[in-house]
């Protein structure tokens, strides 16, 4: 619901109105479900090894399909915008967690690592400015992954192909990360299961593999580019991103780094020394002040710093689309 009396609502209606015609916008949310919990209480912890086996099958079916699907619609909308057949915003964010984060980083991840290879192939391993990538489109505008429960090594494919480029200021954000540092599932239980795996599969296990096979994406300290805390005890929720800033200026917030932003609704996303300027897959530790724990991802702090997050961002994938749009 926006509030009509807010003066930084009316800000982005007009925002709105100024890009897409219509100071209006509608949210349509489709919910995919599947079966999680299967034993009640505490044992429900002892499901670990078939919930996570399921997770791994649902990505790799029918909702692969799906989201595939979903993706080309969007990409269909946002051509005929880009070109300007069309003024209609359409956007596509996708959320998952626990589990449910390993059933859409497997629909997903296939896509972005080809769409890595082929620009890896491209570029080369070249990092001068002139081979630098803007245009990596990954899977909608952002995939948020709130506590994902699978491993690291899941996500090594794209963070190496990732490493090997360049990214220019208007590379937009392709995925998010958020970890809690208070998600004890994650951070015990999560390593004993796996643990256990390797003990009656024994596999053979690389040089540094087994930390990337036993410790959940997030919690592998090495992939980390960001932490994630409130910018004041005292004023937690108070928003310090401006977009007056940008409503006159489009190239402001075309090539602005979305990685390293000093505050959105008081929460301070601050990189790690892992950080890459643009790079487009962010692995954010949040604090317990930002996100409790494994399961209250809820919370308004978390919901107001991703609700101005996502916004941010697919107005500056919007932009960058613009065919008439020449910032340097």
């Amino acid at each position: 619901m926006i509030d009509s009396s807010n003066p930084e609502s009316a800000v982005y209606r007009l925002s709105r109105k100024n890009l897409t015609g219509s100071e209006s916008l509608s949210v349509v949310s489709i919910y995919v479900g599947w079966r999680g919990r299967s034993l009640p209480w505490i044992l429900d912890y002892a499901t670990f090894w078939g919930r996570k086996a399921a997770a791994e099958r649902v990505g790799e079916g029918d909702l692969r399909e799906f989201l595939g699907r979903l993706n080309s619609l969007y990409r269909e909308k946002r051509e005929l915008r880009a070109t300007g057949a069309t003024r209609h915003f359409f956007g596509l964010t996708s959320f998952g967690h626990s589990f449910g984060g390993q059933v859409l980083f497997r629909s997903v991840a296939y896509e972005i690592e080809n769409e890595l290879l082929t620009r890896a192939a491209k570029n080369g391993a070249s990092r001068s400015s002139s081979n630098q990538v803007t245009d990596l489109l990954g899977f909608g505008d952002l995939v948020v992954l709130v506590n994902p429960a699978f491993e690291a090594l899941q996500f090594e494919r794209i963070w190496r192909l990732s490493a090997a480029l360049e990214f220019g200021p208007q590379q937009n954000p392709i995925m998010l990360v958020v970890s809690s540092a208070g998600d004890v599932p994650r951070q015990v239980l999560f390593p004993i299961g796996r643990n256990l795996d390797a003990l009656f599969l024994r596999p053979d296990f690389r040089p540094g593999q087994r930390a990337l096979w036993t410790q959940a994406l997030g919690e592998y300290e090495q992939f980390r580019t960001h932490s994630i805390d409130l910018t004041s005890s005292s004023s937690p929720l108070i928003p310090r991103f401006d977009p007056r800033l940008y409503v006159d200026n489009p190239c402001a917030i075309a090539n602005l780094d979305l990685t390293n932003l000093p505050s959105i609704a008081g929460v301070r996303l601050t990189p790690t020394e892992q950080h890459r300027i643009n790079n487009p897959f962010l692995i954010a530790h949040a604090s317990t002040s930002v996100v409790l724990d494994h399961s209250k991802v809820f919370e308004e702090t978390l919901r107001k710093f991703l609700n101005d997050y996502i916004a941010i961002a697919q107005g500056k994938r919007m932009l960058t689309a613009e065919s008439s749009l020449a910032c340097k």
